[in-house]
């Protein structure tokens, strides 16, 4: 089941395909939220393509290896098209900042990941959310298996993986991804690096493809945000992808 197609509004791409990079679909999950699909291929990858894309190339990737280079162009030129969707009126580039987060353009706020053929980027307005968080994942590998496992779940959290009936190396992805989403979402906010265990799988919805992660109650109360996050995760063959959307960030009364 692709969550995505199941909450949103899905059309296919009518852009131009180039060799390098094209767009593979646009979802709107709402009138003021847009994710974008693209897929690269870093052996078509110039460094010349920044100035046809109009993407500043920023001094610490220009001293990276292509592969990081051709990476960073394909994220922003996928956030420049969901800006566009967006209707944003304005400088569109999205810089890197010194913790290596994206720096939207004001009054606005989104998350890029990729892997090696694929990107995607979400992007939503700040009048509406405090904070989105997208991450893709391959899955783990199976000689990486007990150490993801050790750093990213307790055993309640991994017994409630089990429930997902899926391999476990889908599911230890599942649970990091999800984790590095929430920290993308939030960290605009908090300011603060978190590790793996500051959020826990508490809820596990395997027909809606959710699960809930619950921040760790002295985390939340420092930064006054709230506690439980509902997370969207898909997954076939080859990736496993998953997103939070933050519409309310204070916490007002009980945290549900």
């Amino acid at each position: 089941m692709n969550y995505l197609l199941s909450t949103s509004t899905f059309e296919s791409s009518s852009e131009e395909s180039y060799e390098f990079f094209k767009i593979k679909s646009i979802y709107s999950m709402r009138s003021n939220i847009f994710l974008i699909e693209g897929e690269f291929d870093s052996n078509f990858y110039s460094p010349a393509l920044f100035d046809y894309y109009g993407v500043n190339l920023p001094v610490t990737i220009k001293k990276s290896v292509y592969k990081r280079q051709a990476e960073f162009l394909a994220g922003r030129i996928a956030a420049q098209h969901a800006l566009l969707k967006l209707k944003y009126i304005g400088n569109n580039q999205v810089n890197i900042g010194e913790s290596r987060a994206p720096i939207w353009p004001m009054g606005t706020i989104g998350s890029i990941s990729h892997t090696n053929e694929r990107v995607f980027c979400i992007v939503g307005k700040t009048e509406n959310i405090f904070g989105v968080g997208l991450d893709v994942e391959d899955h783990i590998p199976n000689d990486m298996l007990d150490i993801v496992k050790d750093q990213v779940v307790d055993e309640s959290e991994f017994n409630l993986l089990l429930a997902l009936e899926t391999p476990v190396n889908i599911a230890l992805a599942i649970a990091f991804s999800a984790k590095e989403s929430l920290f993308k979402a939030v960290y605009s906010s908090v300011n603060e690096f978190f590790g793996f265990d500051i959020a826990k799988i508490k809820v596990l919805n395997i027909l809606k493809n959710q699960l809930i992660l619950t921040l760790n109650e002295k985390f939340a109360e420092k930064h006054n945000i709230k506690k439980n996050y509902n997370i969207l995760f898909y997954y076939d063959k080859q990736i496993v992808k998953t997103l939070v959307v933050c519409d309310n960030k204070i916490r007002i009364g009980k945290d549900l």
